[in-house]
């Protein structure tokens, strides 16, 4: 080779020229990021129907749960009802047996009540034998200031004979008078009764007699107690006199 002074020298590189090689590097390129791709896709999919199979799974067995809590529910609440209505049905029988028990033993106080008078009336003792007193009792009524009375007289003895007498009733209590001062008061049964005619109660009985009316109070006179004085005239002369506190009975 010739040495040119003064010129700068390359070196050539020959290379062959081969066309359908670039072409195979290619197209092994694209094969290769469809070959990823696909197996991106691949586990994609895959992955996604493990999961839908899971959720899908999941799902039924949440519905099974759901199916017998709610038997469970419905279950407990028809116990719940049941055993409502039982305790309905079972107070109701207890109450009912109750006020039953209640009258019975109301029957049978006043049936017992009933025979022991009966019996004082006709095998007295000898301390009982006479004119007594057997009841007194004030009913309220649905007027207030009036009350319902009853009080009975009877005759203990071996042998009955008619008895004759005059009974007086009087309600003893208190009242404020024009000065404001607290003062007593009396007034007679008959002033407040208009059932009443006469102070003295005329007695004309065998065995008993019932006194039996409503009073009226007087405004601002307040009851405490009552008196009662009987004298009987016949068959033998008798005096009895008793005081009873002012007791009023509810309807």
């Amino acid at each position: 080779m010739v040495d040119v002074k003064g010129s700068s020298q390359y070196r050539s590189i020959v290379v062959r020229y081969r066309p359908w090689q670039r072409a195979a590097v290619l197209v092994a390129f694209v094969l290769l990021l469809l070959l990823v791709a696909g197996a991106s896709a691949y586990v994609t999919q895959t992955d996604f129907e493990q999961l839908k199979n899971k959720l899908l799974a999941e799902n039924a067995d949440y519905k099974k749960q759901l199916l017998l809590v709610t038997k469970q529910r419905d279950s407990a609440e028809q116990q719940l009802a049941n055993i409502t209505m039982g305790a309905d049905v079972d107070r109701a029988a207890v109450d009912g047996l109750r006020i039953e028990l209640k009258d019975n033993q109301d029957k049978i106080a006043e049936l017992t009540e009933e025979i022991s008078f009966y019996k004082g009336l006709m095998s007295p003792s000898e301390r009982e034998r006479g004119l007594s007193v057997r009841d007194v009792e004030i009913l309220a009524t649905a007027v207030e200031g009036v009350y319902h009375y009853k009080l009975v007289l009877q005759q203990t003895a071996l042998k009955h004979r008619l008895l004759k007498g005059s009974a007086r009733v009087v309600l003893i209590g208190s009242a404020v008078n024009e000065k404001g001062e607290q003062i007593q008061r009396r007034y007679a049964l008959a002033d407040v009764s208009a059932d009443l005619k006469t102070v003295d109660i005329p007695l004309r009985f065998k065995y008993f007699q019932n006194i039996e009316g409503e009073l009226t109070l007087p405004a601002g006179f307040e009851a405490q107690k009552i008196e009662l004085v009987a004298r009987a005239t016949s068959p033998k002369k008798v005096q009895i006199e008793q005081t009873y506190e002012w007791k009023v009975q509810a309807l």
